[in-house]
């Protein structure tokens, strides 16, 4: 849906089944070596299922005990889209050691009514009062220059 599925080539090197010999290379954007395809497609089973959110850091996100980092495609230097995921097991001092809210993962569509294609994205949602606290995908603000966007909107402390 909205990922390019193309990274950044460095980002392709550090995937352990990258091909360098068969490399479809545009500029600075790189395919998504099979590994990344995987977690694209799986990522898409994820849409409406119930999570214990441990808070977002750069553009990684813990879900239960899962790391989700949002990786970049960066087009041709001047545009940007949501590019592919990569997720691990890796818990990391980064994010919160309990829960700090029970989300569900939606896709948003469209808020800039102006350009035909608009935003689009993933957001997560808090299941007690609907408060977005993280939204990512591709903001196409003016539809020449689309960007990646990673928002993270922590609550305001009560």
């Amino acid at each position: 849906m909205s990922f390019s599925r193309s990274i950044d080539i460095k980002e392709a090197q550090k995937c352990h089944d990258y091909d360098h010999k068969e490399q479809h290379s545009y500029g600075v954007q790189y395919e998504a070596p099979p590994s990344l395809e995987r977690d694209i497609d799986e990522f898409g089973r994820l849409l409406g299922v119930e999570f214990d959110f441990h808070g977002a850091q750069g553009n990684s996100v813990r879900l239960n005990t899962c790391v989700y980092e949002f990786l970049e495609d960066p087009d041709d230097g001047y545009r940007s889209h949501l590019g592919a995921i990569d997720y691990t097991d890796n818990h990391s001092s980064l994010f919160f050691s309990q829960s700090i809210a029970q989300v569900i993962i939606e896709t948003y569509h469209g808020r800039n009514e102006e350009y035909s294609e608009g935003d689009q994205g993933y957001q997560l949602v808090d299941v007690e009062d609907g408060h977005v606290w993280l939204e990512f995908g591709t903001d196409n603000t003016d539809d020449y220059y689309p960007m990646f966007a990673f928002r993270h909107m922590p609550k305001e402390p009560k």
